[in-house]
């Protein structure tokens, strides 16, 4: 460009400068204008440059000079900042509005498996999945945009190993101070565990509602099997000459039994308090539970059990046994959930064996026998395994597991004065070996069963609201050679104790009463009459079941008659201490 410029001076003349103009599209176009003058003064050179890219540049260069200026400070001019974000057991964050990590404390890190100088600098999408990143970037954009704090109740982060983590997420807006520099300023409180925690209260809340129910269920159950299978054994007797029909009303009785048999594996789910050990001959046990535990693990995985050796008697608590069973069942179940083989298999071991099973010594003079549960899964990494029996470890996702049940089935087996030991590795199934005392003088109870029909001459006050109930139990008794004053309701029963006569000289009964219930009523009878032995009956389980206290036995329904007369005999017999049983004398009829 040519400017006619008469008189100017020969040299340059300093006319640099920059001026903003715009292009014909709108666009802002910085100019650089410098200028001097031809040799011949003719006129005068003009030079423009297009310097809008460079001052672009120059601008960023010094925003991010600026920004690392104000970080350092935060990391370098106060120390004590950084030490303070790094005790705080939350995740502490700084983001700015690419989604880059300017500030992060130790417990952000450590669930990273990272360092803070590694993790800052980073963005989600170097840490999270792909849906994690898009979601947090989702959130810092809406944090910055309505320039407001946003609370996100629940959201879940995949950390360094692999683990899902819920977290509880406050995010707000935040400039740095002398940069301008606009971030998003977060804080996330790990809640993994309270929600878990949470869950496992609702699936116990859901167990206890569940355990009631079934209680109550079970409660009308259960009276009418004892009505069934008291009167069935009665015509048992009464056609001892008449081999078919004696025959149908043995099925019947059979039948009842099974049933009875259900009802207490339903119960066993829900079963609560004290811990009450009794002689079980375990091979018994296990064929009769075989198949409840096929319907636990679905028609997809085959039980195995192989004619168990009998005579192997411990002395436990029949219901926690058969729970540690059901959980062990529930766990192979889950661990093939293509289908396999659940193998039970029962032996007998010597201390040596279980010194080399369990790495610990052994005492005593008891033999020992081994249950074992055998599946057929994916079995378990060494990590796993060393955890398994730890409380509410569980490898099954939020909500499908408690991570309980191992825990609580060590806990009883611990109790019984026995071992439980888990052997396994990956791709090779699991194998859970259950150990327990052998009792000399639970098997010789077991094995020592009295052939002579036990009798009596007492009096029995005997107090249920159920009339089949009622009238099964008074006709086993008085066949017994008892005498019965029976009751529908407690205040009838409290008319006969107030009365001097007839002399009572045990009081059976139930428990769930209308009116009163058989503690209140077992407590006016001692005061009524000083001695007076009481057997409780109850056909409830779980937290309605009798409770111990004073001192009274307990026999749960339905029983069948020569369990209720071997009851009150030994009801009896406990007062006198001589253990003797009356084996003659007729029944009395009294009128009430």
């Amino acid at each position: 460009m040519r400017i006619q410029r008469p008189g100017a001076r020969r040299g340059w003349l300093d006319l640099t400068a920059r001026r903003a103009r715009r292009r014909s599209d709108g666009a802002e176009l910085a100019l650089e204008v410098s200028a001097a003058p031809f040799e011949d003064d003719a006129g005068v050179t003009v030079v423009l440059r297009d310097v809008t890219r460079r001052l672009e540049v120059e601008r960023e260069v010094q925003r991010q000079r600026e920004e690392l200026v104000a970080v350092r400070a935060l990391h370098q001019g106060d120390a004590r900042l950084r030490e303070i974000i790094d005790v705080v057991p939350h995740f502490i964050f700084a983001k700015d509005l690419s989604g880059r990590f300017l500030l992060a404390n130790r417990a952000l890190a450590d669930a990273f498996g990272t360092t803070v100088q590694e993790l800052e600098g980073k963005t989600d999408d170097d840490l999270a999945t792909a849906e994690e990143a898009r979601r947090f970037r989702a959130d810092d954009l809406a944090v910055i945009e309505s320039g407001k704090p946003k609370v996100i109740q629940e959201e879940t982060i995949t950390d360094g190993r692999g683990n899902l983590r819920v977290l509880t997420t406050v995010k707000i807006p935040f400039s740095f101070t002398g940069s301008g520099t606009t971030a998003v300023l977060g804080v996330a409180s790990d809640v993994t565990d309270q929600r878990r925690l949470e869950n496992q209260l609702a699936h116990a809340q859901k167990l206890e509602g569940l355990g009631r129910l079934a209680g109550g269920i079970a409660h009308d159950f259960n009276n009418g099997l004892g009505a069934i299978l008291m009167f069935s054994e009665l015509l048992v007797l009464r056609l001892s000459n008449q081999p078919d029909l004696r025959a149908d009303a043995e099925a019947i009785r059979d039948v009842a039994l099974r049933s009875a048999d259900l009802t207490r594996d339903l119960l066993a789910f829900s079963r609560q308090g004290d811990v009450s050990p009794t002689p079980v001959d375990v091979g018994e046990l296990l064929a009769r539970l075989r198949r409840l535990l096929q319907k636990v693990v679905g028609d997809d995985v085959r039980v195995t059990l192989p004619p168990p050796p009998p005579g192997l008697v411990v002395r436990v608590d029949v219901g926690r046994l058969e729970q540690v069973l059901v959980n062990l069942a529930i766990n192979a179940r889950d661990a093939m959930p293509q289908g396999g083989v659940l193998a039970i298999t029962l032996r007998e071991v010597d201390a040596l064996e279980l010194e080399r099973r369990t790495g610990s010594r052994v005492g005593g003079r008891h033999g020992w026998i081994e249950i074992g549960v055998t599946d057929t899964g994916g079995g378990m990494s060494p990590e796993v395994l060393a955890r398994a029996f730890e409380p509410f470890f569980t490898t099954k996702p939020v909500g499908k597991g408690t991570g309980l049940g191992l825990a609580t089935s060590y806990g009883f087996v611990k109790q019984a004065g026995g071992h439980l030991v888990a052997e396994s590795s990956p791709g090779e199934g699991t194998t859970f070996r259950l150990f327990l005392p052998t009792s000399e003088e639970a098997a010789a109870a077991s094995g020592t069963k009295t052939t002579t029909a036990l009798r009596g001459r007492e009096t029995l006050l005997l107090v249920e609201d159920n009339a089949f109930v009622r009238q099964a139990t008074t006709r086993a008794l008085v066949g017994a050679g008892f005498t019965v004053v029976a009751c529908a309701l407690p205040e009838e029963a409290l008319r006969v104790l107030s009365s001097a006569r007839p002399p009572i000289d045990i009081l059976v009964t139930d428990v769930v009463m209308p009116q009163m219930n058989g503690y209140a009523l077992a407590a006016e009878a001692r005061r009524a009459r000083p001695g007076i032995r009481v057997l409780y009956i109850s056909g409830y389980g779980g937290d309605d079941a009798p409770r111990e206290g004073d001192g009274a036995p307990v026999l749960k329904k339905p029983f069948t008659s020569d369990r209720l007369v071997e009851e009150v005999r030994a009801t009896l017999d406990a007062s006198r201490g001589d253990g003797a049983a009356s084996r003659l004398g007729a029944p009395d009829v009294l009128p009430r």
